[in-house]
């Protein structure tokens, strides 16, 4: 679960620009099928294993990723879903990431609630709460606050900033991560009322936030719905903008006083840092096509397998359907939608022969009219 040196600097150089399958066929992304076509058959003529006397199973992977290539950009419908989540579509370079403090990076518990029993010491705490910082925290916030990462990353909380810069002042402290990396969003000016949680009760307003002139608009930047990720623990914040909503499993004061084993901010720091180096265009594409999974058992992958690119005719909201669910009833306990469950072994496999089907179904509709 350590966070590779490869993603590290794959990352680094994601600001400027990475390879795409339209690269390696020296094609432009305007190509036509005919042009991609002759570009892959003079690829593999070069690449072919045949033509190749040693390392035969060098040259044999070499001609199946070109093959993965053609499969891909030859076909209108994975074409589509390659474009949208690799290729920069007047995106700015940075990726912003907002979270909140409370539920997702710690939990903070009342002093006057008398049944709460922890199973270790608060990392700190003021005159009516106690604070428990998410175990993976440090790791997590390293990653994001690196200056050659392709995220900028911020903090939101509704609370006033004279108010909200302690606690997170002890939050740097107890997880060690130096550095200002890092935007803080905090108070009304970033907010709008939450009805559905009550009176005097308010969250992120994403428009608010995208038309900061100290932050989002410094130095000519621009930030909107194709570059932002909306990160929290609790569904009903994330509605108003659910295309770009993830939806982070809760640490409130029964996992803190349960202290279990939790890595969840492991897996969102390894899933968001994927997403930086992978995506050059709309985020919410990308995580509609590669679902965030709380537990890192349904990983990013280069091509989509034939169920998601089923599911892509869904609705914009299907992408947090696809996620893992949270039950806060089982005490956290991760909740698998058996529908969207199932191992990606022979994931290009598949397509190629979902693919296929797709193509005789058209010839066929084709012949009988």
């Amino acid at each position: 679960q350590v966070w590779c040196s490869a993603c590290a600097a794959l990352c680094g150089m994601a600001a400027s620009r990475a390879r795409t399958f339209y690269d390696e066929l020296e094609v432009p992304p305007t190509a036509s099928v005919d042009e991609v076509r002759a570009a892959y058959k003079q690829k593999a003529r070069q690449v072919h294993p045949d033509k190749h006397e040693v390392e035969k199973e060098r040259w044999t992977k070499e001609f199946q990723r070109l093959k993965d290539m053609y499969d891909t950009l030859s076909n209108p419908e994975s074409r589509q879903t390659y474009d949208e989540t690799h290729l920069m579509h007047e995106r700015t370079g940075k990726i912003l990431i907002l979270i909140d403090m409370n539920g997702s990076l710690l939990a903070k518990v009342s002093k006057r609630d008398m049944n709460f029993r922890a199973a270790r010491r608060p990392d700190w705490e003021d005159k009516d709460n106690l604070f428990f910082v998410r175990p993976g925290a440090h790791e997590f916030l390293a990653a994001m606050f690196a200056e050659t990462s392709n995220i900028q990353f911020a903090i939101y909380t509704s609370r006033q900033e004279h108010n909200a810069r302690p606690q997170l002042d002890n939050l740097l402290h107890v997880t060690r991560v130096t550095g200002r990396n890092y935007w803080l969003f905090a108070g009304d000016v970033y907010s709008v009322p939450d009805v559905e949680a009550g009176q005097y009760k308010s969250k992120r307003s994403l428009p608010k936030i995208w038309g900061d002139r100290r932050t989002c608009l410094r130095q000519g930047g621009k930030y909107d719905y194709r570059n932002t990720i909306n990160l929290d623990n609790e569904l009903r914040k994330l509605r108003e903008h659910l295309p770009n909503g993830l939806l982070v499993p809760s640490y409130g004061d029964r996992e803190a006083a349960a202290n279990r084993d939790d890595n969840v901010l492991i897996h969102l720091r390894d899933y968001l840092l994927q997403l930086a180096c992978e995506c050059y265009g709309d985020v919410r594409e990308y995580m509609r096509a590669y679902p965030f999974s709380p537990d890192g058992s349904k990983r990013p992958r280069m091509l989509p397998s034939a169920r998601d690119l089923e599911r892509l005719g869904e609705t914009p909201s299907s992408g947090l359907a696809l996620r893992n669910r949270w039950d806060a009833d089982e005490g956290g306990a991760e909740v698998q939608d058996r529908e969207t469950r199932h191992e990606h072994d022979d994931e290009e496999a598949e397509l190629t022969e979902h693919l296929r089907r797709l193509s005789l179904s058209r010839n066929s509709s084709g012949r009988r009219r």
